[in-house]
């Protein structure tokens, strides 16, 4: 849809996949309503297509809602999928920051992808890191929780907005 230009469809598909997915038709799928349906990866490309569209704040607030959904319930799950699609969502996430000037904020967001997926380390070995870790430091863990933790209480879910 977003290919063709379909934007608004698009929007309101990728909504309705996180917000009413058990309500949305099953099509041929032989796949039961209940299963459970990882939308990590829905979170991230409405957070791109948001940020596609110019909408900063909402970007960020799919990329908050999606992190924060995922963190919910990534524990009882235990899908490499799922932790896949949310390494790429925070990756994503700490990008738009870095984009933005909060460099502290992205770096913490791109440490926990590489934490979800140790394939994305390569990403922290960027040029724009070198500031927050100069030779031989250590960033610490307890400063990622306390980033996290102020970013989610800072931005408003994508549902409040």
């Amino acid at each position: 849809m977003v290919k063709r230009g379909q934007w608004p469809q698009a929007k309101k598909l990728l909504e309705t996949h996180i917000y009413d997915f058990h309500n949305v038709p099953l099509g041929n799928t032989e796949k039961k309503k209940d299963e459970y349906c990882c939308v990590a990866y829905s979170y991230l490309l409405l957070a791109l297509h948001c940020q596609r569209e110019g909408n900063i704040e909402a970007a960020r607030a799919a990329f908050r809602e999606g992190a924060e959904r995922f963190e919910e319930t990534a524990h009882e799950i235990g899908c490499a999928d799922c932790r896949r699609a949310a390494a790429r969502l925070y990756q994503s996430w700490g990008l738009l920051e870095s984009k933005q000037g909060y460099s502290a904020r992205a770096y913490v967001l791109v440490r926990r992808a590489v934490r979800l997926d140790d394939r994305n380390a390569p990403v922290l070995r960027w040029h724009i890191w070198a500031r927050l870790q100069p030779s031989g430091y250590k960033w610490p863990d307890i400063i990622d929780e306390r980033v996290l933790s102020r970013t989610f209480r800072l931005i408003k879910p994508y549902a409040d907005l």
